[in-house]
């Protein structure tokens, strides 16, 4: 049944052993993850026996008691599909073990493999010969280009099966195929609990949905909203826990009044442009990320349980509102990593009012990460930098990203005014642990900021510097930044910190990451 991934484990045939060690210990790996064994634990009882039954086969020495094949089934079940299928040659038993699997993940990766035409015979073949009565997850990443009526029948048969988590991601077929229409009175089921779909068409009901009331996730990515599904899904999912909002057109005004949600945590906007306001009323909301045009935006008054923002404006060529950031800042007091673009750092701590630069007031007390994203038109000059993170008093990271800006457009108002006011500060930054700057260009300017977080950074750890993308390092200029190692190494006033340069595209340690590098690397991709 299962002829493509059988293909792939004929020729392995003459090394069951070395699959019995891989597919099993796969097995093992959930209890080692525990560092030992519950015995009071039925599940990891059975598992350490047919581990066991395993190696008994390899060496036949004491008794052992085999499992019952219900038993294995229901271990084999849990395994994901492919897996599953490659357990069918390990003897008679397994051969149609992978009809039970309760995991089809049919994933972005079958496509470095297989066509398109593969792939979908490969799912046919799975779903119709499946006959597991359960269903607990269905991905599926395809091209749906004259598929739409296999799909739907497929879908069909899953969602008689009562999964918990449906993944449908049609963006391989742009822009060459229009988006997939998603017939969603058959996803109106008791049984699931998260929603995703990219380049579908939703058809979502105007008032309640009918059985959907234990949805905790949704994410949409490329999807035709509607006006009031919002409104739809807030109240009709009372669980719900995440909604993700990437990409999605027809949709000008979103409001979210969330009040009645006791368990909605995290809210992302990212890339709708033909959004124009956005107004959230969630009290309970904790992380809320946005990527977007500058518009309206405002919060509710009760916002005080949000620990994770992010605010990245991209430019505009119109007029937008002035004193953005003022206003949305005493709604973030209490937020422990935030990302925030330039241009609103722009209105927050270098408003120009009548000649005068008026400083932002005091707000972040309990911040502790901040990234600033610069964009190529900013006048933001490295007096205006400290001058917020200076109302950051526990702040322990710092991760400065240039992208195209270089600070020479902003050189005439520096040495007018702030390069003074620069020199002489004089307060010292105790809990700043971390400072990276990417898109390093090596100009005085720069230096001079770097110069101010080694000697104000007096429990600093790791100033870490990366190129810019069209920066070499060759053996010319080597001996350039040598010596600007050992000038930097010469002003700090941590004797345990670490002063590194990279190249641009150096593989990162895991701790000099932000934590929203994955958001900002993941939704551009869609």
């Amino acid at each position: 049944m299962f002829i493509k991934w059988k293909k792939f484990t004929y020729h392995h045939k003459k090394k069951n052993h070395l699959l019995k060690f891989v597919f099993f210990s796969y097995l093992y790996s959930s209890m080692e993850s525990n560092s030992s064994i519950d015995e009071d634990n039925p599940q990891q009882k059975k598992l350490k026996l047919l581990c066991d039954l395993i190696d008994h086969t390899q060496n036949p020495s004491p008794p052992i008691i085999t499992l019952s094949d219900d038993v294995i089934e229901h271990i084999i079940s849990l395994l994901p599909i492919k897996l599953a299928s490659q357990s069918s040659i390990l003897s008679k038993r397994f051969e149609k073990s992978w009809q039970h699997s309760i995991y089809l993940c049919f994933n972005f990766l079958l496509s470095k493999k297989y066509s398109q035409s593969e792939i979908a015979d490969i799912v046919h073949r799975v779903i119709i010969g499946h006959s597991n009565k359960k269903i607990e997850t269905f991905q599926l990443c395809l091209d749906s280009n004259r598929l739409e009526d296999l799909i739907h029948i497929w879908l069909r048969i899953v969602l008689l099966k009562n999964p918990s988590v449906v993944d449908l991601d049609f963006l391989m077929g742009r822009p060459y195929a229009g988006p997939f229409v998603v017939p969603f009175q058959h996803f109106d089921i008791e049984s699931i609990q998260h929603l995703r779909f990219a380049y579908c068409v939703l058809n979502f009901p105007t008032e309640k949905f009918k059985n959907l009331h234990f949805l905790r996730t949704l994410v949409l990515r490329h999807v035709n909203v509607k006006p009031n599904f919002v409104k739809t899904v807030v109240d009709n999912s009372p669980l719900l826990e995440s909604m993700d909002i990437v990409k999605c057109y027809g949709l000008r005004h979103f409001k979210i009044y969330a009040s009645a949600l006791k368990f909605f945590k995290k809210l992302k906007i990212a890339d709708c442009y033909r959004l124009d306001s956005a107004f959230v009323d969630a009290p309970t909301l904790r992380v809320f990320h946005f990527i977007g045009k500058p518009r309206n935006l405002d919060f509710n008054d009760r916002m005080y349980e949000l620990q994770d923002v992010m605010f990245n404006f991209t430019i505009v060529p119109y007029a937008v509102p002035k004193n953005r950031m003022e206003k949305l800042m005493p709604f973030v007091s209490h937020v422990r990593v935030l990302t925030i673009s330039s241009t609103l750092l722009e209105d927050l701590c270098s408003t120009l009012e009548q000649g005068k630069i008026k400083g932002p007031k005091p707000y972040l007390w309990y911040l502790k990460e901040v990234q600033l994203l610069m964009e190529t038109s900013s006048f933001l000059n490295p007096y205006d930098i400290i001058n917020f993170l200076d109302k950051c008093p526990v702040l322990e990271r710092f991760f400065f990203d240039m992208q195209s800006f270089a600070f020479d457009r902003t050189c005439q108002l520096w040495l007018l005014n702030d390069k003074e006011k620069f020199e002489q500060y004089e307060k010292q930054l105790p809990f700043l642990k971390l400072v990276k700057v990417s898109n390093f260009k090596f100009s005085e300017i720069e230096k001079q900021l770097l110069r101010f977080f080694l000697e104000k950074a007096v429990n600093l750890e790791t100033l870490a510097i990366f190129g810019m993308r069209n920066y070499r390092f060759t053996k010319k200029n080597a001996p350039a930044i040598v010596d600007l190692v050992n000038l930097l190494d010469s002003w700090k006033t941590s004797p345990t910190a670490k002063v590194n340069v990279y190249r641009y595209r150096h593989k990162e340690d895991g701790e000099i990451l932000p934590a929203h590098q994955d958001f900002i690397k993941y939704y551009p991709y869609y």
